[in-house]
């Protein structure tokens, strides 16, 4: 097992049945981190000789489907969205993840993960996924099948801007000569004055502002940018 410094914590480095063990233990003295090193190792081969009581780790996508999902549907069967977004959160995990066991995904899996899903949607995006994939390891650690998350402390990704595209000059022109006349006052408003969007609703009409009325005409937009 090495042990080294790196980002201002140090990190253990060893192999334990042909699996990689590559994680960090949040600590910024060496010693401790050997011992929790030394630690880690030890829970894995007890749990490999049997003394910890439990059953075999199962894979991560046998984990998925037998034990947190029908759990999920259950623990939020008064909010099906919530159970949805775990389950369209687990497919790309469960992609990348699938055939290793539960106590065999270090927080490396977890970083590579995120790398690759980032190649592939959005920062935001990306972050969901984390934060579903931080949900489902600490169901899997109440359910006695890690010693610790390795999800947790993994940071997320600067979600920054989006996909916001400025518009030019001349497509503002465009919009601005074709948009009905309440959708022409309310752009003219935010291009002189850079209001914003959350910003734009009149003193007195809580329940209507010309945002929505925005919404609701996006289809116009369409029609003059296309």
């Amino acid at each position: 097992m090495s042990v080294y410094k790196r980002g201002g914590v140090y990190w253990y480095d060893f192999w334990f049945r042909g699996i990689r063990y590559r994680e960090s233990t949040g600590l910024t003295n060496k010693t401790a981190a050997t011992h929790a090193g030394a630690i880690r190792i030890a829970v894995l081969a007890e749990g490999r000789a049997g003394i910890v009581h439990r059953g075999t780790t199962p894979q991560f996508e046998d984990f998925v489907k037998n034990e947190f999902m029908p759990w999920s549907e259950k623990q939020h069967e008064a909010h099906p969205r919530t159970h949805t977004y775990y389950r369209v959160s687990s497919k790309p995990l469960v992609a990348f993840l699938g055939k290793l066991p539960l106590d065999g995904i270090s927080t490396a899996h977890v970083e590579k993960f995120k790398m690759r899903r980032a190649e592939q949607v959005s920062p935001a995006s990306t972050n969901r996924n984390l934060a579903a994939f931080r949900y489902m390891m600490n169901f899997a650690y109440r359910q006695g099948h890690l010693a610790r998350n390795p999800v947790k402390g993994v940071a997320f990704l600067d979600e920054g801007p989006g996909f916001m595209r400025v518009v030019s000059h001349e497509e503002e022109k465009r919009y601005v000569d074709k948009a009905r006349p309440l959708l022409r006052d309310v752009t003219t408003l935010i291009l002189e004055t850079e209001m914003r969007p959350q910003q734009e609703k009149r003193p007195g009409s809580p329940q209507k502002s010309p945002q929505s009325e925005m919404h609701k005409n996006s289809a116009a937009a369409e029609v003059v940018f296309n």
